[in-house]
């Protein structure tokens, strides 16, 4: 009896591998991309969605995209899946055809006003905190604390693994939630990645009206 347990608990990984294979699924090809760059743009939030503006924006309105320019970098070697592994044991739920996970990741987020803001926040004060994460396909918003934390799908991939070389190029919205009492302003984002690089740029001024 202990014999023929044993022999079953060995061909496990035979027979999930089997069903994968009964799938026809195809090997998945794993890539790393990199951030390269980014760019920022005043938005006005005073419609149905956020829309890119060069001119005054009402104060209860506006929001900075950040658009993130992102490259493969390498390619990964191919892993076998094992019992282990595998999260599509015993199923038809083939695995992704092409996963691009992060070389560098973002680790912040800060947004600094080049003017005076408010009585407590003078010119260069960090008013990251007045600003929010905005998914205009959700309605939802987060904080940008909240943003940079990874999460893990029902798959098991982390949300900053991507499936197809068209999401490279990310758009990420910031509202912000507390109008400055200053009417001309002047935002500095600063991003910093896990490689140690920086990428900072300052919008134009604007009037927050």
């Amino acid at each position: 009896m202990r014999l023929k347990k044993i022999l079953i608990v060995l061909s496990i990984p035979v027979m999930a591998e089997i069903a994968i294979a009964c799938c026809d699924c195809l090997e998945t090809i794993s890539k790393n991309y990199s951030h390269k760059s980014i760019v920022v743009q005043h938005l006005d939030n005073s419609g149905e969605k956020p829309e890119v503006t060069y001119g005054s924006v009402p104060k209860h309105a506006y929001g900075v995209r950040v658009t993130f320019t992102r490259e493969v970098v390498a390619c990964r070697a191919k892993q076998t899946p094992t019992f282990f592994q595998s999260a599509y044991a015993f199923s038809c739920d083939c695995p992704p055809e092409l996963t691009i996970a992060p070389k560098d990741s973002i680790v912040s987020i800060h947004l600094f006003a080049e003017h005076d803001f408010d009585p407590s926040h003078p010119a260069d004060s960090d008013v990251s905190d007045y600003f929010k994460v905005y998914f205009p396909d959700a309605f939802s918003f987060t904080s940008i604390e909240d943003y940079l934390q990874p999460v893990i799908n029902y798959r098991g991939y982390s949300n900053l693994v991507l499936f197809d070389e068209s999401q490279l190029e990310e758009e990420l919205t910031l509202l912000l939630m507390t109008p400055p009492e200053n009417t001309v302003n002047k935002f500095r984002i600063q991003i910093t990645l896990s490689d140690g690089r920086i990428f900072e740029q300052t919008t134009e001024e604007i009037d927050l009206i």
